[in-house]
This record gives C-alpha cells, sequence and structure tokens, in this order.
C-alpha cells in the first residue's frame, strides 16, 4: 500500500517569492555596486558586485529547484521536474566561475601600478549595501537572504571597505606597500565566493540526485515520525534541500491489520507532525509499508527489509492477526 501525501503549498509559494526577492534584491545591489566602483575607481567595490551577482544566481538556483519541487518532488512523478534540476545545479555553477575570476584579476592587478582614489562613495555604497541586505533579512523572513548570507555579507562589507580605505590612504600618502590592499581584499571576496560556491554546488547536486541527508538530520526526523501512534518502523527514501527547504519521502511500518483508511491516517499524520516540527519542511511524501513477522521471527514484506526497516515486535500486533506459532 503506497499512497502520496502532498506539499505544503504554502511554504513552497513563500519560498518561490522569497527566492524572488534574493535574486531581486543582490543584482539591485549588485548594479549599485558596480556603478560606484565604476565611478570611484575601485577593484574591490567591482569585485564585490561580481560577488553579488553569484549570490542572486544562487537564488535563481533555489527559485528553479522550487519550480521542480512544485511539478514534482521525487523523480519520476511529474515530467519536466528533472529540467529544471539540472538548470539548478548549472546555476548555482556561477559562483565558483566569480570567485574564481575575482582571485585572477586580484593577483593579476598586482602587477600595476594605477592609483586608486577610492573615496567616501565607495565606502558609502559598501555601508548601504549592507544595511539593504540586513533590511531584507529582517523584513522578509521567506525571502533567500538567511543568517549565513548576511554573515557572507558583513565579512565581504569589511573586507571591501578595508581594502578602500588602505588604498586611498596609500594613495594620498604615497604608501607603496597600502597600495596593493585593494588586490589583497579582491582575493579574500574570491576565496568567500568559492567557498559559496563549492557549497551552493554540493546542496544543488545533492538535491538533484536524492543524496539522503546528514545523519543527525535523518535520525531527528525518524524520532519524530516515530512519535505517531501505530508506525511501527520508519525508512528515509530521499531527503532534497533547496534553499531554506526541505522535501522528504518516507516509508512507514504499520499493523498489517488496518484497513486503508486507518493506514492513510496514520500516514497523514506524520505528514502533519514532520511539517509543524521542521518549519523548513516544504513537501513530505509517506508510502505506507505493512509490515508483519513471520511466525520464524524474520520480516515477511521483502519491501520493507530492503528498505531498513526495523522489524516490529509480534506483540504490537493487532489481536486479530496474531496466530499461533506452527511447529
Amino acid at each position: 500500500m503506497k499512497g502520496r501525501i502532498g506539499m505544503s503549498e504554502s511554504r513552497i509559494s513563500r519560498g518561490t517569492i522569497g527566492a524572488w526577492w534574493g535574486a531581486a534584491g543582490n543584482a539591485v545591489l549588485a548594479a549599485g555596486k558596480a556603478l560606484v566602483g565604476w565611478w570611484t575607481d575601485s577593484e574591490a567595490l567591482l569585485w564585490d558586485a561580481t560577488r553579488s551577482v553569484a549570490e542572486a544566481s544562487g537564488c535563481v538556483a533555489v527559485l528553479l529547484g522550487l519550480n521542480a519541487l512544485g511539478r514534482g518532488a521525487f523523480s519520476g512523478i511529474t515530467r519536466g521536474s528533472g529540467g529544471f534540476r539540472a538548470a539548478a545545479v548549472a546555476a548555482s555553477m556561477l559562483p565558483l566561475f566569480v570567485g574564481w575570476e575575482i582571485v585572477y584579476g586580484s593577483i593579476r592587478s598586482f602587477g600595476r601600478a594605477d592609483d586608486h582614489l577610492a573615496a567616501w562613495p565607495a565606502a558609502l555604497a559598501v555601508l548601504l549595501a549592507a544595511a539593504v541586505k540586513e533590511v531584507l533579512a529582517r523584513r522578509i523572513p521567506d525571502s533567500d537572504v538567511d543568517g549565513r548570507s548576511v554573515a557572507r555579507d558583513r565579512i565581504a562589507s569589511v573586507v571591501v571597505l578595508a581594502g578602500v580605505g588602505l588604498a586611498s590612504v596609500a594613495t594620498q600618502a604615497g604608501l607603496e606597500t597600502l597600495a596593493f590592499s585593494e588586490a589583497v581584499a579582491g582575493m579574500a571576496l574570491g576565496a568567500l565566493a568559492l567557498w559559496c560556491g563549492f557549497g551552493a554546488v554540493s546542496g544543488a547536486v545533492r538535491a538533484a540526485a536524492g543524496i539522503p541527508a546528514d545523519g543527525a538530520r535523518t535520525t531527528a526526523l525518524k524520532e519524530a515520525a516515530g512519535l505517531v501512534p501505530g508506525v511501527l518502523g520508519v525508512s528515509f527514501s530521499e531527503v532534497r534541500q533547496y534553499g531554506k527547504y526541505a522535501i522528504v519521502r518516507l516509508r512507514i511500518a504499520v499493523d498489517p491489520c488496518l484497513t486503508v483508511r486507518e493506514a492513510h491516517a496514520i500516514a497523514q499524520a506524520v505528514r502533519t507532525l514532520l511539517l509543524a516540527r521542521f518549519p523548513d519542511m516544504a513537501a513530505v511524501e509517506v508510502a505506507v509499508c505493512p509490515h508483519v513477522q513471520s511466525f520464524t521471527g524474520s520480516p515477511v514484506s521483502a519491501e520493507g527489509a530492503e528498505d531498513g526497516l526495523t522489524s516490529p515486535d509480534y506483540a504490537a500486533l493487532s489481536p486479530s492477526c496474531r496466530r499461533p506459532t506452527l511447529h
């Protein structure tokens, strides 16, 4: 007996709107940083603008993943979702290229002796961009601007401010040693973009391939599902992460003497509990597997055994299912 328990459409809708806000906000910030960086001739600010473009591409990857989730959470359920997952992986790779370009450009800038008078407009642009990111994170809780994204922007803002300030001081005071501070800041920004890029690609690939979540996450989900009365065993098939939201497919073992309606009610209770306990859970699919011990103590359900379901105790079965041991 297998039935699909539907998704939390409201969470998917909020996540989609949030991803749009994140992509649009980062794109606007990138345009503003690029304009001010070009005006003030600040390489560090221009590189930070490209990093914001990479952040926007990460939001686009999340948006594509959520679209795939809306069309069909798991492979094989709905046609067309595979293309969205592939596009999400491709979009998540942009931060890697951006990070490498920033590092490469920073290294090349060490050989140039150009003077960069990145005065207060560049510093003001950095502070304004950081403030906008803070507002997005606090006023739009469902936007794809989470705590880690804000922390990365804070680090990047400090790096850019240090690079811009030291470069301005070096230009006015004639300090050759500090003249390359923007290049050093650019290398730090590139390293940050590469680090974020590896994480984004890894997450997108894991989501597309349906690679199981980490052990702690799986254990927490199993323990929560096991609290529902009537659940005799829990096995996970897939856990996928799309930005701030996750989807899960699991299999539960129930008393084989239950009716279809009773088994469906247990599955619905599992879904309701997981959605309530885990705010980042966007969809839960529950497959019900009637599971019983044979008279020799080995699982009768081969399907359940392959999925790693724990066999219930014989005493846990309904009285009507209990039979005397045959000799």
